[in-house]
């Protein structure tokens, strides 16, 4: 399904650059042949085997809400557990 909404007849690319001596802007070849790779470029599924230990290891004791405070400006509830968490 990307592979056709982002198909070439709808694709806009804008490129933005800095201003500088000696900087040369990209070219539309350029920008078209960075594409090309990109759309060829094999795509995995990220997998994690940095750690093989749990998030938290000691888990806390189950608790009851203690006290709740809402701040609706911002849309954000704050909850105090009886654990002290």
């Amino acid at each position: 399904m990307a592979r056709t909404l982002m198909a070439d007849d709808g694709r806009v690319v804008l490129a933005v650059a800095p201003q500088k001596d000696g900087l040369q802007p990209p070219t539309e070849a350029g920008l078209r042949a960075a594409l090309g790779s990109a759309d060829a470029a094999a795509v995995t599924a990220w997998s994690d085997t940095s750690t093989s230990r749990a998030l938290v290891e000691t888990k806390p004791q189950p608790a009851t809400i203690a006290s709740r405070r809402e701040i609706p400006e911002i849309g954000v509830t704050i909850v105090k557990f009886s654990n002290g968490g």
